[in-house]
């Protein structure tokens, strides 16, 4: 089985965290040695999304950017051909790839929140995974990590009842992958207590409220779109802060950042950030 995780995390390297800076430090010197004091960011994006209505397949032109790929499992957008496509061309681009699952409502491309019973959800978290992981074993690589989709996403960083339903099902099955989650919402601080493999998420094309919440998509400049600001967005997220949509400076420390395959200037701005 192909595995990509050394792309990731440098087995001669360790992230360490302190209050008041944050340091790449090398662990093959006797001396802790400060390498860097920017944050690391690996970037992320959605993927094999492009089945849906509002979506054209750029998915190759945006592989070579980035460090994970989230991958449709056929909830809100996608299918098993699909995503056997995806993790194919994340292999030729040495991009670790994940399970990204959503609530099946491709009308609203799973971004409105959907009511459903524990057990109803539980379902729906499985029949996905399992499907994008044995599409993972139909091509011979090992998936890294899992990231719910649009309003689930929200749904268990934020609402009691859906979080305990993806930290259950993530402890008792996929334990071995890495769970994404948005910083310090109740997803996180629980995943952590549970000492799950876990990488803070921040977003490179949203904008973020003074309680360092995302601005919801009904509000104007929730989304952006803007190549410059999202290139600022990116700088400000390495150095461990976000100006918010009011103008307020705030810390907010992410392992990784994401760029919505949807955006409609997403290669524009991987191709900024990378330049």
């Amino acid at each position: 089985m192909i595995s990509f995780g050394v792309k990731l995390l440098n087995l001669h390297q360790l992230y360490c965290l302190s209050i008041d800076f944050i340091y790449f430090v090398d662990i093959d010197q006797t001396n802790l040695k400060i390498i860097n004091t920017k944050l690391p960011i690996f970037i992320n994006c959605d993927m094999g999304e492009w089945d849906a209505p509002h979506l054209i397949n750029q998915d190759h032109l945006i592989m070579p950017y980035i460090d994970l790929c989230n991958i449709a499992c056929g909830g809100h957008a996608g299918s098993e051909e699909i995503m056997v496509h995806t993790i194919e061309l994340a292999i030729e681009h040495e991009v670790e790839i994940g399970a990204h699952p959503g609530y099946e409502d491709k009308t609203n491309f799973g971004r409105q929140y959907v009511e459903m019973k524990e057990t109803d959800l539980k379902d729906l978290l499985r029949s996905q995974i399992d499907l994008f992981l044995n599409s993972a074993d139909k091509v011979g690589v090992l998936p890294y990590h899992i990231k719910p989709h649009g309003a689930l996403y929200h749904a268990c960083n934020h609402r009691e009842i859906e979080m305990n339903i993806l930290i259950d099902i993530v402890k008792q099955e996929y334990s071995y992958l890495t769970l994404l989650v948005f910083p310090n919402s109740i997803l996180h601080r629980k995943a952590e207590a549970d000492q799950l493999n876990i990488m803070a998420e921040s977003f490179i094309d949203r904008s973020y409220t003074k309680n360092l919440k995302l601005v919801s998509r009904n509000e104007d400049g929730a989304v952006i779109s803007s190549v410059k600001k999202a290139r600022e967005q990116f700088e400000n997220l390495s150095n461990g802060k976000i100006v918010t949509h009011e103008g307020f400076t705030e810390e907010l420390i992410s392992q990784t950042s994401c760029v919505h395959g949807d955006n409609p200037n997403v290669f524009e701005i991987l191709e900024a950030i990378n330049s």
